[in-house]
């Protein structure tokens, strides 16, 4: 029986909107490249999954913004200083707003479940865009708060450690098929998809979620249901 859930942050309980992109036309706008600002965003988006997979020694997403920027403009043959550019996509982190649907189904499943946050990124940006939503989570961790990103195995291992909940009780409610499913599943959690735009019939996986939602409202009906 589900006890505990852990929700992803990003994309999940709260909404990225376009800021990212807007952050990405700030900075490569005075270079004038003929690509948008959302194709090199699409980039971006490879180059910053790439350096999180690949990762040796921790360190902050901050950094890995910053490495992806460097790696962009060595692409496109920029000569500027990545860890002085990259300010509007971390400024952008800081501007974000709770998904409408987010703030009823947590206090509604705070009744029957006890609730946390895992999420890939920075801890100041999270608690500063939680804090500003009052959104209450009395347990909020983070990439740089376990010292580890998803999909690797001792995110979700360390995150049940520390809070002291058995994985076969507890479920991931998130909205990317490898961080949010496979990962969780990967040590003996349960999954829920959560597919906004509808593509998950279009991916091929060897872990299959446990349900697909496309909103987060549905999760109150399914959750009874998972065994």
């Amino acid at each position: 029986m589900i006890k505990n859930i852990i929700f992803d942050a990003y994309g999940t309980l709260i909404s990225t909107g376009d800021g990212s992109v807007k952050a990405t036309e700030a900075i490569f706008y005075p270079h004038g490249l003929s690509e948008t600002a959302a194709e090199i965003y699409r980039e971006w988006k490879q180059y910053h999954r790439h350096h999180i997979d690949t990762l040796g020694e921790f360190v902050t997403e901050k950094e890995i913004f910053i490495r992806d920027l460097a790696k962009l403009y060595d692409k496109y043959h920029i000569t500027s200083y990545a860890a002085v550019d990259v300010e509007p996509m971390i400024v952008s982190q800081y501007s974000r707003d709770l998904f409408l649907e987010t703030r009823g189904v947590i206090d509604d499943l705070k009744l029957s479940y006890n609730i946390a946050i895992g999420s890939t990124t920075d801890t100041d940006p999270l608690m500063y865009n939680l804090n500003r939503a009052e959104l209450r989570i009395d347990h909020v961790f983070t990439s740089e708060s376990l010292r580890v990103y998803k999909p690797q195995k001792e995110f979700y291992k360390a995150i049940l450690e520390r809070i002291g909940w058995d994985a076969q009780d507890t479920l991931f409610v998130g909205d990317s098929l490898t961080d949010d499913v496979i990962g969780p599943k990967s040590v003996g959690m349960k999954a829920i998809l959560l597919d906004r735009k509808g593509i998950y019939s279009k991916q091929k996986t060897h872990s299959e979620p446990d349900a697909v939602i496309q909103n987060l409202t549905q999760l109150i009906d399914i959750i009874p249901t998972i065994t």
